[in-house]
C-alpha cells in the first residue's frame, strides 16, 4: 500500500466535491488565521522580552518579526496567486 493512498480526504477529491473556488476560499481563511497567530506569538514575544531579562531576546523578538513578515507575506500571495 502507498502511503496516503487510503486516505479519501485530498485536495483533489474537495477540488471535485465542492469546487476549486472552495478550497481557494478555505485556503486563505486557514492562511489569515495563521497570520492571526503568528501576531499573538509576536506580541507574546515582546511582553516576554520586558519582563524577563535574557541574553536572547533580541534574537527572538528577530525570530518572531521574520516569522509575522513571512505569514503575512503567504497570505497576501496566496489572495494575487489564487
Amino acid at each position: 500500500m502507498i502511503p496516503g493512498e487510503s486516505s479519501i480526504l485530498t485536495i483533489g477529491y474537495l477540488q471535485n466535491v465542492l469546487g476549486p473556488r472552495v478550497v481557494q476560499v478555505m485556503f486563505v481563511i486557514g492562511l489569515v488565521l495563521y497570520s492571526l497567530f503568528a501576531l499573538v506569538i509576536f506580541k507574546q514575544t515582546k511582553v516576554m522580552s520586558q519582563t524577563i531579562d535574557g541574553t536572547y531576546n533580541k534574537a527572538i523578538i528577530t525570530f518572531a518579526w521574520m516569522h509575522l513578515i513571512m505569514t503575512i507575506l503567504l497570505t497576501v500571495a496566496a489572495v494575487v496567486f489564487l
